[in-house]
């Protein structure tokens, strides 16, 4: 897979197939002002996410797709994750799964997500506490009818659980850690919901699903042509993905108390 954002039924490839898109969906966005620039923010019915990145300059800086969810995981945010090549309107946070209250730098596992409204966040205080909505994009995924048929398709000397998840864009593939870090998960859940969608731009098919994976639930995508086996509540799914995330309910990590949220688009 070339981009993410086939994985919601876009399937633009070239720089002039991204302008043409962004071009096509601007004049449905809602305009969000932030300290760098500003998003164009496009919904659909069906979930999938543009968020188109303007510049100060007013220059269109990127793109980025997600799809919308309620939030299912506690994370402890730690510290903000910045790409050599990316805008001031582009990033994501390091963060720990099911932290313990109060303690937002530790917790079951750390992993890296990015944020698509990134910028909306740039006075956060961190480490901080929040509720984050996952969108897992996948790059390769099969589904298994059940439990049984997950753990019978395992390698007997390399087992995983049902509901594991792998931060494998902390570490390169000699062991060593990755600088900065990427946003990228191979994980495994338990399906709970699933739906195939319709694009409304292009009329493609994808598909969506609410798992439950080890530190709490996400949504993942994945485009109809890749997935292996079928999807379907009660099952299992297990593949690689590029971790996507909202904030919600931000909690102040010295005190516990809630704090009043940014404005939401």
């Amino acid at each position: 897979m070339s981009n993410h954002f086939v994985s919601i039924g876009f399937h633009a490839e070239t720089e002039q197939e991204f302008l043409a898109l962004a071009e096509q969906v601007v004049a449905d966005c809602t305009t969000l002002e932030v300290p760098n620039g500003r998003y164009l923010h496009w919904t659909s019915e069906c979930g999938a996410e543009l968020w188109l990145q303007v510049d100060r300059w007013n220059e269109l800086a990127g793109m980025k797709p997600h799809f919308v969810g309620p939030p299912g995981m506690k994370a402890g945010l730690t510290r903000r994750i910045r790409q050599a090549d990316c805008s001031d309107l582009d990033g994501g946070f390091h963060a720990w799964a099911d932290p313990a209250p109060e303690q937002p730098e530790e917790g079951t596992y750390p992993f890296v997500f990015d944020a698509p409204d990134y910028d909306r966040h740039e006075r956060l205080k961190l480490p901080c506490l929040f509720d984050v909505q996952l969108a897992a994009f996948a790059h390769s995924l099969v589904a298994f009818d059940s439990e049984h048929a997950f753990q019978a398709a395992q390698d007997p000397e390399a087992r995983f659980p049902v509901e594991s998840f792998i931060p494998a864009g902390l570490f390169s593939p000699d062991g060593s850690p990755t600088e900065p870090p990427v946003a990228f998960a191979v994980l495994s859940g338990r399906v709970l919901t699933t739906r195939l969608h319709e694009n409304p731009i292009t009329g493609a098919n994808f598909r969506s699903a609410r798992i439950r994976t080890l530190g709490g639930e996400l949504d993942l995508v994945v485009a109809s042509e890749i997935v292996r086996g079928d999807i379907s509540p009660g099952g299992v799914v297990t593949g690689s993905f590029w971790l996507s995330g909202r904030l919600h309910n931000h909690t102040e990590a010295s005190t516990g108390k809630p704090v009043a949220p940014a404005s939401s688009g």
